[in-house]
């Protein structure tokens, strides 16, 4: 559960501007560029918050696709749809404890270019994520991951809210077609438990490489 309104405020102002500017730049006369592809790549995450020991990260898989839409030479919106292994370890008495959460995660980024135009332009971006929780598992030691009892199931929240920002490369490897790098952080605003007082939230950087195929200028 979101724990404080002026999260719901940080976040609801900056994503509703966000979708009124995309769909006001669509009747303008500037030039416009769509563009969408794959992505893949390998997460770092850990939790934050009550919890009785440190917290390591933990790895996981990231993969999806994109969608940008480039207002102008310089600026642009991009949208993710991404599943997205997520979770945290900590070791006690020598046993390696690992929770995986999986989601379905939805990011929503404004991405500044640091060049107009050429083959090499790197960007940074910052927004807003949505995930959905999926699945939770843990692991303890040697031992296969097992499903989380429906209890505890139950006591998690299925929704997940964050900021997220980052830094992204893109290098043209063909008419059209570039090779994408981006690293994101996001950090969690969403309490991942229904118990209370105990606050527990998301932490993590995302690594992913992609391809972006232009579809119209």
């Amino acid at each position: 559960m979101l724990t404080s309104s002026p999260y719901l405020r940080l976040i609801a102002v900056p994503a509703c501007l966000t979708l009124l500017l995309s769909l006001a730049c669509l009747q303008a006369t500037a030039q416009r560029t769509w563009s969408i592809g794959p992505e893949a790549g390998i997460s770092f995450a850990r939790h934050s918050g009550d919890l009785a020991r440190p917290q390591d990260y933990k790895t996981g898989l990231v993969a999806g696709a994109h969608v940008t839409h480039s207002i102008w030479t310089t600026f642009g919106f991009t949208f993710k749809a991404l599943y997205h292994q997520r979770g945290s370890q900590h070791t006690q008495n020598s046993v390696l404890y690992k929770q995986q959460l999986n989601y379905l995660e939805f990011p929503l980024l404004g991405r500044f270019f640091l060049t107009r135009s050429g083959k090499f332009r790197p960007n940074v971006f910052a927004g807003t994520s949505f995930a959905f929780l999926l699945g939770a598992k843990n692991k303890a030691g040697d031992a296969d991951y097992e499903p989380v009892p429906g209890a505890s199931w139950e006591g998690f929240n299925k929704f997940d809210l964050g900021f997220s920002g980052g830094i992204g490369l893109n290098y043209l490897i063909a008419p059209e077609t570039r090779l994408l790098l981006d690293g994101r952080y996001t950090h969690g605003l969403s309490d991942l438990i229904k118990q209370e007082p105990v606050a527990v939230y998301n932490r993590g950087f995302a690594i992913s490489l992609g391809l972006s195929f232009g579809l119209s200028r």
